[in-house]
């Protein structure tokens, strides 16, 4: 009896509890016009944030320049994009698991306590007693007409579909670390050739200066080379913002705090150049083999499918195997004593069940699971003509980029020699002040486009690995 009242008491403080947490529910915000302000539960407001203390811990773990191969393994340490992707394909492994289960019979242990006592009226007598006891139920689906392992495949399907996009993940991070890299390499180089132009300006000044002290050049070229050497100093400072804006996008996809000290070494300008237009449709066909975006539509598809006959089953009969065992105890009170009584109860059901009508809700589902099984084919056929687009694409941009790069390395050698030979005359006498400005401007503009033209490669690169789903760190470009 104590033991019973212990119980409803639990209980009853149980409720009392949740009462008392409603009072602290969140509210909306008073009005349209003032900022919410958060209660002082808040946890989003706590002093110590532990996700972010965990990344201001992390470190490079050396002070070495590091390559490109170097920098994807940091990335693939911390970052919460590859992390999240990994936990929903856990997810999704649980999801398999549950569809798993299906296979098992279901055992459930209970257990009762009653105590009734009914006060004596003039057509009935008084009763007091107490019944308890254990028990067990079993209960197991035997056959649905392949319903239950149509589930089972089309979890299995959406595993392989999450899984997939764990891959894809992976290669997603793998191209914003190159293309970062890339970038900040390209951004250095870009700070460099600011620094020469500098150079380049503060020799043509001086030289324009030294003429008109001479008596040789008038105050126009002066003041027109000073602004020329001032517009050389502005895009000199606003390189060096470029690097700091590049380095904390590439400490953002290593996972570290953008203010994580960290130096790269330079990428090698080696790079392939013997692919040929029969091989564009190769690497198509590998792309619709190997791209994880694809496999994983392909993957959809089939769970989809799988799904049709999970509806299927529905519209017909299941068998079920359901059991039970209990000993009920009993426990009679009267003036006089008390009376103990107990028993075995065991029970076995054999249960066909099927429904003949249902306002056609599983008919409905079946051809709902049809529709999206459909709609999930041509979603696939639209990932691979985006895929093969892609590869073609790329393609074409990395041949592109290769013809770039030998033209602008041509301008600047052409430009570079065009200056040096200006600037000799010009100090000589042979040529004026505008040829010197103008094919300083030359060579400046030279350095630029090789500057750009080099990064664009390495980035039309890195995104025709990536196009044909076969972007790995050792296809990134190393150090020298």
């Amino acid at each position: 009896m104590s033991t019973i009242w212990r119980i409803i008491g639990f209980c009853m403080v149980g409720m009392v509890g949740v009462m008392m947490s409603g009072c602290r529910l969140v509210k909306a915000p008073a009005s349209p016009y003032e900022a919410w302000i958060p209660p002082s539960n808040d946890k989003t407001q706590q002093t110590v944030d532990p996700s972010w203390t965990e990344i201001r811990q992390q470190r490079t773990e050396t002070n070495l320049a590091l390559a490109l191969m170097d920098l994807a393994d940091i990335a693939l340490r911390n970052s919460p994009s590859t992390r999240e992707a990994w936990e929903n394909a856990r997810s999704s492994q649980a999801s398999v698991d549950q569809a798993a289960s299906a296979v098992y019979p279901q055992l459930t242990a209970t257990g009762t306590g009653t105590r009734q006592k009914t006060t004596a009226n003039v057509s009935s007598d008084e009763s007091d007693y107490l019944t308890y006891g254990p028990g067990l139920q079993l209960s197991w689906l035997v056959y649905n007409f392949g319903g239950r392992a149509a589930a089972i495949e089309g979890a299995n399907q959406l595993m392989f579909k999450s899984n997939y996009l764990f891959n894809k993940a992976i290669q997603d991070l793998l191209l914003a670390v190159a293309k970062n890299y890339y970038n900040l390499h390209s951004a250095q180089e870009t700070l460099d050739a600011a620094q020469k132009t500098v150079d380049d300006a503060r020799a043509s000044l001086d030289a324009v200066k030294h003429k008109f002290e001479a008596g040789l050049a008038a105050r126009p070229d002066v003041l027109q080379a000073q602004a020329t050497y001032d517009s050389s100093i502005y895009t000199l400072e606003s390189a060096r913002g470029n690097i700091e804006s590049a380095r904390a996008m590439l400490a953002q996809s290593l996972g570290l705090s953008s203010d994580t000290p960290f130096t790269i070494a330079p990428p090698t300008d080696v790079f392939p150049t013997d692919f040929t237009r029969d091989q564009v449709s190769v690497l198509i066909e590998t792309a619709l083999k190997r791209r994880p975006d694809v496999a994983s539509m392909r993957a959809n598809v089939h769970a989809r499918e799988a799904y049709i006959q999970v509806q299927s089953a529905a519209l017909w009969p299941s068998l079920n195997v359901s059991g039970s065992a209990n000993r009920n105890g009993f426990q009679y009170y009267d003036d006089a004593h008390t009376q103990d009584m107990n028993n075995n109860v065991y029970m076995a059901t054999l249960t066909a069940s099927w429904t003949l009508f249902d306002g056609y809700s599983n008919l409905s589902k079946k051809r709902q699971a049809e529709a999206d099984a459909r709609a999930a084919r041509e979603q696939l056929r639209s990932t691979e003509i985006n895929a093969s687009a892609d590869v073609w694409t790329r393609y074409y941009a990395y041949q592109t980029a290769i013809r770039k790069l030998n033209s602008s390395q041509t301008y600047l050698d052409s430009s570079q020699a065009s200056y040096d030979v200006t600037f000799a005359g010009y100090q000589s006498g042979l040529k004026g002040v505008l040829d010197l400005l103008q094919a300083q401007s030359t060579v400046s503009d030279a350095r630029s486009k090789w500057i750009s033209s080099k990064a664009a490669l390495f980035n039309a690169l890195a995104d025709l690995s990536y196009s044909t789903g076969n972007l790995q760190v050792k296809d990134l470009r190393g150090t020298k």
